[in-house]
């Protein structure tokens, strides 16, 4: 009994999170479409671009990475990088804001933060692996 209540249960998650899946990346494509055809139209200018997810996210995960000690206890390295999340945000918002709109700021600051922290952590690895060979290098 406990086997098929598991097995149930595993299944409507799988279901649960394949639903989701398909529904949220259809809806966040579709406004990310729309935010782009948006600020094309009245300001010339595409707020979601590969090459600007990519850079913000290299910003998101360069500056914590490579100015937080990591002799620093782990509290402090997540406070300091929160931080650092939080000014990057402002800046990107108020860069958005600059560019666009307020509401046009307002609906793509959200899903570009996301984005590319996301981004980063598929990259995380790779920028890792760079900082230990870049403090070898100079050491």
């Amino acid at each position: 009994m406990h086997i098929a209540l598991a097995l149930l249960v595993g299944l409507l998650i799988v279901y649960l999170l394949a639903y989701t899946d398909f529904v949220l990346s259809r809806k966040i494509k579709k406004q990310v479409i729309e935010i782009n055809a948006h600020s094309q139209h009245f300001y010339g200018y595409r707020p979601f671009t590969p090459a600007k997810v990519a850079a913000l996210s290299l910003l998101f995960w360069l500056v914590p990475s490579f100015l937080i000690s990591p002799q620093l206890h782990l509290e402090y390295r997540l406070a300091l990088t929160i931080m650092a999340w939080s000014l990057l945000a402002l800046v990107a918002h108020y860069y958005l804001k600059r560019r666009t709109s307020t509401q046009t700021a307002r609906q793509a600051s959200p899903l570009l933060l996301a984005a590319a922290i996301i981004a980063g952590i598929l990259l995380w690895p790779l920028l890792s692996a760079l900082r230990r060979l870049l403090i070898n290098i100079t050491l």
